[in-house]
């Protein structure tokens, strides 16, 4: 092969291979929606690509509406419906759940009795879950949960 053919040889090996790259590429990431109140530092809810993260919900609105876990648990568990709406998906696409309340030992029974009722009938699964005692942010809050979702 004379120097010629070989320098347009090579040259097309080049081409080919860049553009082989260039097709390649994977895609540009996915966009993030953020979901919740706007002038907040912190979102209620983060969609990144097919899946949507919740921050910690408690069951707050204004003010603290209920005292019990029951309630509040159930506020909280309506309040992150609604999220999961908003982003796209619903409670039957959760893939995490991570439950903190203020003393396991009188707060996770009822809690767990909601949750229980909110999933829906006996063996169907939302996830993994955990669950743990903490010291919660305001004084009055009994549970808080975050969930993660795929998005159909």
């Amino acid at each position: 092969m004379n120097s010629d053919k070989a320098t347009g040889f090579v040259a097309g090996c080049i081409f080919t291979l860049s553009l082989t790259l260039l097709l390649r590429a994977p895609p540009p990431p996915p966009k993030r929606r953020y979901l919740g109140l706007p002038n907040v530092r912190a979102a209620s809810a983060v969609v990144h690509g097919s899946t949507v993260f919740l921050s910690g919900q408690v069951g707050i609105i204004d003010k603290l509406e209920a005292s019990d876990t029951k309630e509040q648990t159930r506020q909280t568990l309506a309040k992150i419906e609604k999220l999961l709406e908003e982003a796209g998906t619903s409670k039957d696409h959760i893939v995490e759940t991570m439950i903190w309340v203020k003393d396991i030992t009188t707060d996770f029974a009822p809690m767990n009795e909601v949750w229980n009722e909110w999933v829906g009938p006996e063996g169907k699964k939302k996830g993994v879950r955990a669950c743990v005692e903490a010291q919660m942010a305001r004084p009055g809050i009994r549970v808080e949960i975050k969930v993660t979702a795929a998005i159909p």
